[in-house]
């Protein structure tokens, strides 16, 4: 699905957004986190000068204790990295090439709502948010 390391590591999580592909673990401290990475479908009115119907290609750093694995998956190809003490300087995406606009990082997500980017509205019904 994500095209940065050739490795299809689906995983479940225990918080929004449900579900997404682990694409790094980082350690700080004593404490691991995720990497996770979505696409969320959604309306995007900073395309064109008005509505657009989009993927937003999303990532965000999970605790390792909301991460499960899914039955049949192989995590052995997922990169260990370390993280420093501050969640602002870690890695904010794993994807080749130069960012998109439609990208967007949300740092550590904690299990509240994950809002849409401004000028951006989630679809319901598709992927894992609902706005």
């Amino acid at each position: 699905m994500f095209d940065s390391l050739g490795v299809d590591a689906e995983v479940r999580l225990a918080v929004p957004p449900g579900s997404g592909q682990l694409r790094l673990w980082g350690r700080s401290d004593k404490d691991w986190f995720a990497l996770i990475a979505w696409q969320q479908q959604c309306n995007d009115f900073r395309l064109h000068g008005g509505s657009h119907r989009a993927v937003v290609f999303c990532t965000g750093w999970v605790a390792a204790e909301h991460v499960a694995r899914v039955d049949g998956m192989s995590y052995a190809g997922i990169p260990r990295v370390e993280l420093g003490r501050d969640p602002r300087y870690w890695p904010t995406r794993q994807r080749a090439g130069t960012p998109f606009p439609s990208d967007h990082y949300f740092g550590l997500l904690d299990g509240g709502p994950i809002v849409a980017p401004a000028g951006v509205v989630w679809l319901e019904g598709h992927g894992s948010l609902y706005g």
